[in-house]
């Protein structure tokens, strides 16, 4: 117990979830030869349909006070959200 406060399971871990998250990502690459260099140019597309699906949520219900229950930390209320839309260039050059 820290100060004033006792922590309580009101749900049994494991049991609540969040959104399922589906990200597309996709990569686009072509390898070109010049003689006996070889270079393989791409780009790569992450979060393609830029979802913001929660990764973390925050489990703290409320905190008691001298004047009751304040539900001061919203029960489940993503903290993260899948990063968004991302587009990288990239090359590779063999020599």
């Amino acid at each position: 117990m820290v100060g004033n406060t006792v922590p309580i399971n009101l749900v049994a871990p494991g049991q609540v979830w969040g959104d399922r998250v589906n990200a597309l990502d996709l990569r686009f690459a072509k390898v070109l030869r010049f003689g006996r260099t070889r270079s393989n140019v791409g780009i790569d597309l992450y979060n393609m349909f830029n979802a913001n699906t929660g990764t973390v949520f925050n489990g703290t219900y409320g905190q008691l006070t001298t004047t009751g229950l304040a539900n001061t930390a919203p029960w489940l209320r993503p903290t993260s959200i899948l990063n968004a839309r991302f587009v990288r260039f990239n090359a590779t050059i063999d020599f």
